[in-house]
């Protein structure tokens, strides 16, 4: 497994990783509808203006020689909430390639990006009824929040995880 910068020419396949991490991820929580018009052409579109982003960061990860099955997305915090400046906006693993250890990297490597540009402290945003929310916890996330989230026609509640101390969560990232 190799985890790099992404590059504009990844925008078709990290919109093919979130499509289908929100579809497997979130069936049951958010309404089927929703999920079934979600389209990877209006995704891809959303990811090549983000690479374009000069503060945001967007990690992929590739099977040797094959596809990317996973990304990360990060930056500067954008609620406005100043006690955790950095954020990482999103993280998905296609469904085959969960429990690896892949998220936890990508975590890591989001956390020392952040550290390196002189962040120390970042937020998630994660539904409250994802069950994979434990994985924050497990890499020492602490719950800081919580706010309405409108997805469609629904109104979700989604809660923060917070790290304060960035150094320790990117220093066991791997190169």
């Amino acid at each position: 497994m190799h985890i790099r910068p992404a590059t504009p020419d990844d925008a078709p396949r990290i919109a093919h990783v979130q499509v289908e991490g929100w579809r497997t991820t979130y069936r049951g929580i958010v309404a089927d509808e929703f999920l079934d018009r979600m389209s990877v052409e209006e995704a891809a579109a959303r990811w090549l203006d983000a690479l374009g982003q000069a503060k945001t960061f967007i990690w992929v990860a590739q099977a040797d020689d094959g596809p990317v099955v996973a990304f990360a997305a990060g930056g500067p915090e954008r609620s406005g909430r100043g006690d955790y400046p950095g954020e990482l906006y999103a993280i998905y693993i296609l469904l085959e390639w969960r429990g690896g250890g892949i998220g936890a990297k990508l975590v890591r490597r989001s956390a020392r990006r952040l550290f390196e540009s002189g962040t120390r402290a970042m937020l998630v945003w994660v539904l409250a009824d994802n069950p994979s929310r434990r994985f924050y916890e497990a890499l020492g996330g602490r719950l800081i929040g919580q706010q309405p989230l409108a997805i469609g026609e629904q109104e979700l509640i989604e809660v923060a995880y917070g790290w304060t101390d960035l150094e320790a969560l990117a220093g066991t990232c791997d190169e």
